[in-house]
């Protein structure tokens, strides 16, 4: 079974995106910070991470940067309610899958995430 994890200090979209990704019968896990799964994310547990740009004391980029020196490659779709271009370079450019509007384009998100499933060895 798939495995995706979502991390978000936003405890209602955590829940909405874990119980959309059930639905489909893949195996949700969530935190409000990476720092938090960082053991289960070295030990590349997981198939797929969609991550909000802005956490509570860090930003996504510090997690990006972590699994660029410990070699971790996991797919990470970064999301943002904040409407900031520079967000979005900042995120592709330090090794993020893609970038989505975190309101307006969910649907892009759980495309994205079926894509990448339908790629991963089950």
């Amino acid at each position: 079974m798939n495995k995706i994890l979502i991390i978000d200090d936003d405890h209602g979209y955590r829940d909405v995106v874990s119980i959309a990704a059930r639905k489909k019968n893949w195996e949700a896990y969530t935190s409000p910070t990476w720092r938090n799964v960082q053991h289960q994310i070295a030990e590349k547990k997981f198939s797929l991470i969609i991550a909000d740009y802005r956490l509570r004391n860090e930003t996504i980029i510090e997690l990006l940067d972590y699994m660029k020196r410990k070699k971790i490659f996991i797919p990470i779709i970064v999301v943002s309610a904040d409407d900031d271009e520079q967000y979005k370079e900042k995120a592709l450019d330090a090794g993020a899958t893609a970038f989505y509007d975190k309101l307006l384009k969910i649907i892009y998100v759980f495309l994205t995430i079926f894509l990448y499933l339908l790629k991963c060895p089950q």
